[in-house]
């Protein structure tokens, strides 16, 4: 049972753009709680190390989000990957460990996934 949300915005003509939106979404899998990002923007090149302190794409971007984030995420025992054609479009997925997973009831999952949603620390 994900949890899912989606976002986004209008282009105005002038920019002659399709609509840009982001979505996401949680669910547990393998013993572990999964978060999908996906985005319609401009995609990722293939080789380019995104993780890199000052990589930036931006014009007054710094270049320290996404290692901050992924520093984040393996300071809780997780992973970050993503996957985008270089083109239009990436899907980052956050991994989070979670012992004794498996073993537990559907309904103690759902239980889990919103303590996800609502930031509510697990007992």
């Amino acid at each position: 049972m994900p949890i899912t949300a989606r976002w986004g915005s209008d282009n105005s003509p002038a920019q002659r753009r399709p609509p840009h939106w982001t979505a996401a979404k949680c669910y547990v899998s393998e013993n572990a709680v999964v978060l999908e990002i996906t985005d319609t923007g401009i995609g990722i090149p293939e080789g380019l190390d995104i993780f890199r302190f000052s990589h930036t794409t931006k014009i007054n971007g710094t270049g320290m989000g996404l290692r901050i984030v992924k520093q984040i995420v393996a300071a809780h025992n997780g992973a970050i990957s993503y996957e985008s054609d270089g083109r239009c479009g990436t899907t980052f997925r956050l991994r989070f460990p979670c012992r004794g997973l498996s073993s537990t009831s559907r309904a103690s999952k759902a239980e889990l996934l919103r303590r996800v949603h609502t930031a509510e620390a697990p007992r």
